[in-house]
């Protein structure tokens, strides 16, 4: 029978490896939330952004994927994947809808998903979008 402490362990230091093969300080900036009256929150239009500082890895394919995927060639021209996504250690503090600075782009994080081994979190990932094909509500 398979150690299952043993296993998740090993998984974890395999992330953390990913991380450590090529680094990127995160600097995530968080607007602060606020209760909207009706048992729900919304940021806070008045407050103002706080820094949460964690270590991650930026790359093009999230955890798992098998290859790349390749430009392909559509009505209107090529099309070249450019979507990011953010690999992160278990205890990192990364939110949805953070924002944070990489490539000269705001980037937006999308929804975290968390990547358990025998039922324990050994890291988290989640897409990044621009900040510039973020929706802006009026």
């Amino acid at each position: 029978m398979i150690d299952q402490v043993a296993a998740r362990d090993q998984a974890a230091r395999m992330i953390d490896r990913m991380i450590d093969d090529n680094p990127t300080d995160l600097a995530l900036m968080r607007t602060a939330l606020i209760d909207d009256g009706y048992g729900g929150m919304i940021p806070d239009p008045l407050g103002s952004r706080t820094a949460v500082y964690t270590r991650g890895r930026v790359a093009e394919l999230p955890y798992g994927a098998q290859r790349v995927s390749l430009p392909s060639i559509t009505d209107v021209g090529v099309s070249v994947p450019g979507r990011k996504f953010v690999l992160v250690s278990a205890g990192a503090d990364i939110r949805e809808d953070d924002r944070l600075t990489y490539a000269g782009y705001e980037l937006a994080v999308g929804p975290v998903e968390e990547i358990r081994r025998f039922g324990d979190v050994v890291a988290k990932q989640a897409p990044l979008q621009r900040g510039d094909e973020i929706p802006v509500e009026t």
